[in-house]
């Protein structure tokens, strides 16, 4: 592989803007990205499941014709997970960086590509989750 793009976006749950009603225009950025520089990594992060369906999947299928793979963290009364998706990312494996958060991690060819939603707040919390993920990619090309 001469060249791997990887996009990670915090898509947000705002309720000025619903997530859902605006899935489409996400969607439509990220298919321009992928259009100028073909996308071999997506991360995710608060994407938010409603009943009109789960907002991460929804890019996923767009853009790769794939679910992606998906983890519930952070707000969970909101549904809001993490993930990514991508052209040949068949597996992700998701990291407990603690606080309630997570770390997507996968395999595109021989890299490990990974994508975090750490605590908002700076400080020790972070301190420990960006530990936690360091320890766990410490041997990962």
């Amino acid at each position: 592989m001469s060249e791997l793009t990887i996009a990670s976006w915090n898509i947000l749950l705002d309720g000025a803007y619903p997530q859902e009603e605006r899935i489409e225009d996400v969607i439509g950025t990220l298919k321009e990205v992928d259009r100028m520089h073909k996308l071999g990594a997506l991360g995710i992060m608060e994407a938010q499941d409603t009943p009109k369906g789960h907002g991460g999947r929804k890019i996923a299928q767009a853009l790769f014709g794939n679910d992606g793979d998906w983890q519930l963290h952070s707000r969970k009364k909101r549904k809001e997970f993490i993930g990514m998706a991508g052209p040949s990312i068949d597996e992700v494996e998701f990291i407990d960086l603690g606080h309630s958060k997570y770390a997507a991690l996968a395999q595109v060819d021989d890299i490990t590509v990974a994508t975090l939603h750490l605590r908002k707040k700076r400080g020790l919390e972070q301190n420990q989750q960006a530990g936690a993920l360091l320890e766990r990619l410490a041997d990962e090309p």
